[in-house]
């Protein structure tokens, strides 16, 4: 099985990636545009949580003199350097039509996932990230639940939480914490760690639900 450690590594991405889709057949639990959103959400997470980047007046800008610890994270800063201050929201829309590959190149770096080409070559057909160990992929989504549940969660964990809300996924791992994703009053309880944490966190994940909001009415209108 492949260990732990690669999974939990504050890779907030890796872990949402794992928790969207289907542990044996590699099929997302969510739309490709409404996983992409989710991913570039996560993505930007981890570098508030890097202290790579920080939100200023609504936009993204970077730290000054700190230096990201991983590759994907360099790559990220250095786009965020190289543009103007942008909107958060004109980073998720961004980072969402590269978000699926690069955390899925990154979970196959990892040995993680490997990726399998459709069978059949037909338009509008994609292949799938399959999981190299099913145990190994369930298990973000279990902690998760478990974490919450007990109320053990870290940072971390409350931004995969936060996501799963955000984006309306719905994992059966975590069906014991169904009530908090549902109930406003005991989801804000259970997010307020997150705003004395560090306050943009928060403001991401309700930024990258308006972005999910506005991509579900485009497809029902479309």
């Amino acid at each position: 099985m492949v260990e732990l450690q690669q999974i939990k590594t504050g890779f907030e991405a890796n872990e949402f990636f794992l928790m969207a889709n289907d542990d044996p057949s590699g099929r997302p639990r969510l739309s490709e545009r409404i996983l992409a959103l989710g991913l570039a959400g996560a993505l930007l997470c981890e570098l508030v949580l890097d202290n790579a980047v920080a939100i200023e007046k609504g936009n993204l800008v970077r730290t000054a003199h700190h230096r990201p610890r991983h590759l994907l994270h360099v790559r990220l800063c250095g786009e965020v350097d190289e543009e103007a201050p942008r909107s958060v929201r004109d980073w998720l829309d961004y980072l969402g039509l590269q978000a699926i590959d690069r955390v899925g190149q990154r979970l196959r770096n990892a040995g993680v996932v490997q990726f399998q080409q459709p069978r059949l070559k037909m338009p509008g057909r994609t292949g799938r990230w399959l999981p190299v160990d099913v145990q190994t992929a369930n298990w973000p989504a279990v902690d998760v639940a478990r974490k919450v549940y007990y109320g053990r969660a870290t940072a971390s964990d409350l931004v995969l939480f936060g996501l799963t809300r955000a984006t309306g996924l719905d994992n059966p791992a975590l069906w014991e914490i169904r009530h908090l994703l549902t109930d406003p009053t005991l989801l804000k309880q259970t997010l307020s760690p997150l705003a004395v944490y560090n306050s943009a966190l928060v403001d991401l994940l309700t930024q990258t639900e308006v972005a999910v909001a506005s991509a579900v009415a485009s497809q029902r209108r479309g």
